[in-house]
């Protein structure tokens, strides 16, 4: 689908902007829930899904750290968790989507009116 296929676009952008994003405004959701509930800890009926339930749940905490830490690219970084979403955020939870664009265009600087693309 294109999500996946823009992948490696969207990775070689990421490694442009480096490490550090200063005090730029950068807002992060997060999915809070997902629709495959695994308990690493819970017994499973055989070692197959006892093995994928250890491994989802090692992936989930991935995907937080990684969100945590993308936070800690910027100075200026807020975290909005969508709590009844799975990954399709922008069908579930659009208003949280609005939110982060809605909160970023407010960090920014007021544009001057000088400025010839402001007179458009």
């Amino acid at each position: 689908d294109q999500e996946e296929a823009a992948i490696p676009q969207s990775c070689a952008e990421l490694k442009t902007l480096g490490t550090n994003l200063g005090d730029k405004p950068l807002a992060v959701i997060t999915a809070g829930k997902d629709t495959r509930i695994f308990d690493a800890h819970k017994p499973y009926p055989g070692p197959e899904e006892a093995l994928y339930a250890k491994i989802f749940t090692a992936c989930q905490r991935i995907r937080f750290q990684l969100q945590t830490s993308t936070l800690e690219l910027s100075s200026h970084s807020k975290q909005i968790w969508a709590l009844e979403s799975t990954h399709a955020i922008p069908d579930q939870a659009p208003e949280l989507i609005v939110e982060a664009i809605t909160w970023v265009l407010a960090q920014l600087p007021p544009r001057d009116a000088s400025f010839p693309e402001a007179q458009q």
